[in-house]
């Protein structure tokens, strides 16, 4: 992996924090503010960057980036990151309007990126006050969650990079997360909508992937079924996160609070992290005792959400002791 990559990746895991203590308004950020400065001239200069465009930055820089740039930019008033974010944004709707204007395999295609982008718009929105985006966002999830029901609210029955390396219940949940940033960061007549799509993706999710302890990453995959994996279950602690936060129903937080005692036989024993199995078989690792700063960035967005919303110092704590991974 080349030195930009790495940027990008160590960069979306500590904007998971700063963009969450900035739209969830818990504080925080500060805590964070070296680490973020000592890769962001990484990620900004050293080539990753084009017109809106974080390179090799498989799909979610869409997202990261603007809602980084956004919630900070318009927190503390910064104007150079204000202009990135604008930049990143309407790259990211020229990418939407696209799907939906084109033939519908262009949408399809590109639906990964798609969804990451709108998810970075929203932040924009958020951050900004900027409402003119509200109808490219809402045709692209309406787009989005057509499809997810064609496929029955379980998304699996294709191939692509996401779908055979995080498998169908992380996929599933990036559709239920983007309405739920929607649903909990706008004020908006769909948003009724977005939550009662999100209730029936998780409840999906629950009858499919749900094994009484942890979520499968693969329940169709048979020498998959009942290993632990990290991936769909950082992805669930944010969407059941995300959820209760835009129902107040007390199931969904305490299912995603039982995620992190459910994630404990990943840990490392000798050093800051948790296992990621899902990247040690789809890299060719000889060897299970695998970390990555993907998966961790994910993890850091999950005990992030849950921090806020419970104000548990444990979380804090865990963050920290995954940042001690990233640096």
């Amino acid at each position: 992996m080349n030195r930009t990559a790495t940027a990008n990746l160590v960069a979306r895991s500590v904007a998971a924090i700063a963009i969450l203590a900035s739209s969830c308004h818990g504080g925080g950020g500060d805590r964070i503010g070296e680490l973020v400065e000592s890769v962001e001239g990484m990620a900004w200069t050293d080539g990753g960057y084009s017109e809106g465009q974080w390179e090799p930055d498989w799909d979610d820089a869409a997202f990261y980036g603007p809602a980084y740039y956004s919630q900070v930019g318009w927190e503390e008033g910064r104007a150079d990151y204000q202009a990135r974010a604008v930049e990143a944004v309407e790259r990211n709707l020229a990418l939407a309007e696209a799907g939906l204007s084109g033939p519908s395999d262009v949408f399809v295609n590109n639906l990964t990126e798609i969804l990451y982008g709108v998810m970075g718009v929203i932040d924009y929105m958020d951050a900004s006050g900027d409402g003119t985006p509200m109808e490219t966002v809402d045709a692209s999830l309406d787009r989005a969650n057509s499809l997810a029901t064609m496929m029955g609210s379980y998304i699996t029955g294709f191939s692509n990079y996401a779908m055979d390396t995080y498998g169908p219940t992380v996929v599933t949940a990036m559709f239920a997360v983007a309405d739920l940033q929607y649903a909990v960061l706008l004020d908006t007549p769909r948003r009724a909508d977005r939550i009662e799509t999100a209730r029936t993706l998780v409840a999906a999710i629950d009858a499919n992937a749900w094994n009484g302890t942890f979520y499968e990453i693969d329940p169709t995959d048979p020498e998959r079924v009942g290993e632990l994996f990290l991936y769909p279950n950082v992805v669930m602690m944010i969407t059941l996160g995300r959820l209760y936060q835009a129902t107040g129903e007390a199931a969904y937080l305490e299912r995603a609070e039982a995620l992190y005692p459910a994630i404990e036989p990943l840990r490392c024993p000798d050093r800051p992290g948790y296992r990621s199995p899902y990247s040690a078989e789809a890299m060719g690792a000889q060897t299970d005792d695998y970390t990555t700063l993907s998966a961790t960035s994910y993890a850091i967005f999950g005990f992030a959400i849950l921090a806020e919303i419970t104000g548990d110092e444990a979380y804090r704590e865990e963050i920290d002791t995954l940042l001690g991974f990233i640096a």
